[in-house]
């Protein structure tokens, strides 16, 4: 009896001295892993990082410590990591932002900008970190403002167009950009910045005035005197900018004008459109646009391809695309798509040319333009008896886009189903679809091989992309 009461006076004595542990007690491995942080390896210390990502909060808490690591891979790891969470990370980011250390503030802050949408708490710490000493933090906290523009913070971006940082001045006119509209009470300041010496500032501003699309009187002089500048990037924003204007813009015609005999092709192209979306005023500039699409006789070598395989067909099409010249050639077209109604009277002088090969990238741009170029329907419906295939190919696909719900229409391409090519009859199968109903959107992938080149060559004449990219996605 006395040995069964010294066991249990024993074991009572035992648990008496483990209650203040207890008391501090873990789930189970979390202390071991919180002793692994202090690894000397860095490769412990990530390990020790990813297992505390499954322990819930209490292992979030543990996991802020690899913010301020001094592995740059345990850092990148423990963002990563956070930013997976989503917004249930945010808590423990906004602690970290008010950390001692810049690297973990720096961290914290980017965790942020991929942590999903911010809460009211997340925006109070985020103003907080507006002001912090690290440029990196700032430039982190504009990236979480250009996400998801926040109205509480357009009163603090001017003062953060007048930063030290230069960069940091570039990232906030790209998020004044995305606040479109709503920022138009900060042209003035952005204008200010057009003049910076640094071009990413230059840049950054002039694409901000293009996206804000307001106040023209202001924001025009300055996207004119972008056209001249040295730096071919801020040409090319000043270029894409003016166009968003439209009629308002025709004082830029001149400079546009200019600007499309820019040595380089990426200039040209948004010069081109600019042009054609101010349209009425910048017509002179039509025959300029349509001259190098009349030339070129790639879209007939791309059209040749359907007499092979479907797969040396795709093969033409992914191999173009990688040529800056022909996305040059397809923001022509979009150029010319922009002037509608206007280019028909030109396209259809110059696309055809009695029972010659009509020039194939002018037909294309009459698909481009859709219902509105209807004039031109004969001459495209005497095109589906050419003696060549991609000629009648590409003709079938035009004719749905210029003249869909016509009876005419529907009976000719009902013919072209008989035609002697496959592909050919495959590209009469989609426009048929097409025209009896033009804004459905058949599954291409169920489709048959032919068949899905014809309803991609449909969509990108649909399509206001620049890009022919959307022929093979």
């Amino acid at each position: 009896m006395s040995g069964t009461i010294r066991t249990f006076a024993f074991l009572l004595l035992l648990s008496l001295t483990a209650l203040p542990h207890l008391a501090d007690a873990r789930p189970q491995g979390l202390y071991t892993l919180e002793k692994a942080l202090q690894h000397s390896n860095w490769r412990h210390r990530l390990h020790a990082i990813e297992q505390l990502a499954q322990r819930g909060d209490r292992g979030a808490r543990i996991m802020l410590r690899g913010l301020s690591d001094q592995a740059w891979q345990v850092r990148r790891k423990t963002g990563e990591l956070f930013a997976a969470m989503g917004r249930r990370a945010q808590p423990f980011l906004c602690q970290a932002l008010t950390h001692t250390s810049p690297r973990a503030r720096l961290q914290a802050a980017e965790g942020l900008s991929n942590a999903g949408k911010p809460t009211k708490k997340t925006l109070r710490a985020l103003k907080r970190a507006f002001k912090d000493r690290e440029p990196g933090v700032r430039m982190a906290v504009m990236k979480v403002i250009k996400q998801y523009t926040p109205q509480t913070f357009l009163p603090l971006l001017p003062t953060c167009l007048e930063d030290k940082y230069w960069l940091a001045r570039a990232r906030c006119a790209d998020a004044i950009g995305a606040y479109k509209r709503r920022a138009a009470a900060l042209i003035p300041h952005l204008i200010r910045q057009s003049r910076h010496n640094k071009e990413h500032i230059r840049f950054s501003v002039l694409r901000a005035l293009g996206a804000i699309a307001s106040q023209p009187k202001r924001s025009l002089p300055a996207l004119i005197v972008g056209l001249a500048d040295t730096q071919w990037r801020v040409r090319w924003a000043a270029a894409t900018g003016i166009g968003v204007f439209r009629k308002k813009a025709r004082r830029a015609v001149r400079p546009l004008l200019r600007a499309f005999r820019d040595a380089k092709r990426k200039i040209r192209g948004p010069a081109a459109i600019s042009l054609g979306q101010i349209g009425r005023r910048a017509t002179r500039a039509l025959p300029f646009i349509i001259a190098p699409l009349q030339k070129d006789k790639t879209m007939a070598h791309i059209s040749s391809k359907l007499s092979s395989s479907f797969q040396r067909a795709m093969l033409a099409f992914q191999l173009r695309p990688k040529e800056k010249h022909l996305l040059y050639l397809f923001s022509l077209t979009r150029a010319v798509a922009e002037y509608g109604k206007l280019a028909v009277p030109l396209l259809r002088k110059r696309t055809f040319r009695g029972k010659g090969m009509p020039r194939m990238w002018l037909l294309f741009c009459l698909g481009r333009i859709g219902p509105a170029a209807r004039r031109a329907t004969p001459q495209v419906r005497r095109l589906l008896t050419h003696p060549k295939q991609e000629v009648r190919w590409i003709a079938s696909l035009v004719l749905a886009r210029i003249a869909p719900r016509k009876q005419s229409t529907i009976r000719a391409l009902k013919r072209l189903k008989a035609d002697k090519s496959e592909w050919v009859q495959a590209a009469a199968k989609q426009a048929l679809f097409h025209a009896e109903l033009p804004y459905a959107n058949p599954k291409v992938k169920r489709l048959p091989q032919a068949e899905q080149a014809a309803a991609q060559f449909l969509y990108v004449m649909r399509s206001k992309d620049t890009s022919p990219t959307l022929l093979w996605q």
